[in-house]
């Protein structure tokens, strides 16, 4: 059986560009498990008072053995961030569920699975980012409205303590790496990468110039996304009151626009247009941050579910990047645009 890496979030942590890169080469064959980790999700929103229903998932598990023996690359990679980012209803108990789920996840693997990765990111900039790609995905709110209303996940996705506890009892080495590693100088990554985990980088060039692809963000064009998501959101308001003709798709079609369409042209929008949109939209072209004050019951959260195994040095041997998440946590302030 060949080598097998899990590579498990955490979200908006370059996984897109991750998985690009090992789809691409000639050396790994990834799978994305999609059909396993929402089979998991399902059983366990439905069954919220019963969790231990969820052993039923280890003996329907959907896993895609071709990619641990019979596909072409020397070595199998497992990859979907959302094994580590947890959305559930509300009045969901976030703690337990994403803990069950985890331990599920984790179950079903282990017999398969050499080498468990994991990227982090300095906590502050991932809760911006996750803002970010909800306007992105047609929300319009602030990011005060979503760090009051998306608190119970973020920090449930937050729980390195949960993450590193569930996949260190699985018989496969777990090793972390800075996502501001790879954004600084990708060298720099792929030489860690080999080291801790003991595998060759994927045969291909990692960074992508196409933004559709790598899932980039223009911090810019947020205000755009909010302006339109906006529009876009009333006018299904005012559509949503009438009947229309059988067959009639505009609800769908402005839905789509919101969540989809907007985004897609906003990624590959040049000066010109932005600047024109932008007068067009009465949006100030470059608009000025505002900061944000984050509250010292968070900071104490995240301070000992996401920075406490970071001490470790053998799991995170980055004292650098250490110190720069404890100065973001000491400050507690973001800036938004």
């Amino acid at each position: 059986m060949k080598t097998v890496l899990c590579h498990v979030g955490l979200a908006k942590c370059g996984s897109t560009i991750l998985q690009n890169a090992w789809a691409r080469s000639t050396n790994y064959s990834l799978d994305k498990c999609e059909g396993l980790v929402k089979g998991i999700k399902e059983i366990a929103i439905s069954n919220p008072d019963h969790l231990n229903d969820l052993n039923q998932t280890l003996e329907r598990a959907d896993v895609n053995t071709d990619v641990f023996e019979n596909t072409p690359g020397q070595y199998g990679v497992v990859s979907n961030e959302a094994i580590t980012s947890h959305s559930y209803p509300s009045g969901f108990n976030y703690d337990d569920l994403s803990r069950r789920t985890l331990e599920s996840f984790a179950a079903v693997l282990a017999p398969y699975v050499d080498r468990v990765l994991l990227i982090i990111r300095n906590p502050f900039s991932l809760l911006v980012s996750s803002y970010c790609q909800d306007i992105k995905e047609g929300a319009s709110y602030s990011f005060e409205t979503f760090m009051s209303t998306r608190r119970p996940d973020m920090l449930a996705s937050l729980d390195l303590v949960s993450i590193v506890r569930t996949f260190s009892k699985i018989d496969a080495k777990i090793t972390v790496l800075p996502i501001e590693m790879l954004a600084g100088t990708e060298g720099i990554f792929w030489a860690e990468y080999e080291r801790r985990l003991r595998l060759p980088k994927p045969n291909v060039d990692l960074l992508l110039s196409d933004p559709l692809a790598a899932n980039s963000t223009r911090r810019e064009t947020i205000p755009l996304h909010r302006q339109i998501n906006a529009i876009l959101s009333e006018l299904e308001g005012v559509a949503g009151l009438h009947e229309w003709p059988e067959g009639e798709t505009l609800l769908e079609a402005l839905n789509c626009s919101r969540v989809w369409s907007v985004r897609r042209a906003l990624s590959v929008i040049d000066d010109d247009q932005f600047t024109r949109l932008a007068a067009m939209l009465g949006v100030p072209e470059r608009q000025a941050c505002t900061t944000f004050e984050f509250d010292p019951e968070l900071i104490d959260v995240l301070r000992e579910q996401f920075m406490l195994p970071l001490e470790c040095s053998e799991l995170f041997p980055y004292k650098d990047v250490l110190t720069n998440y404890k100065t973001s946590l000491d400050g507690g302030v973001v800036e938004i645009i």
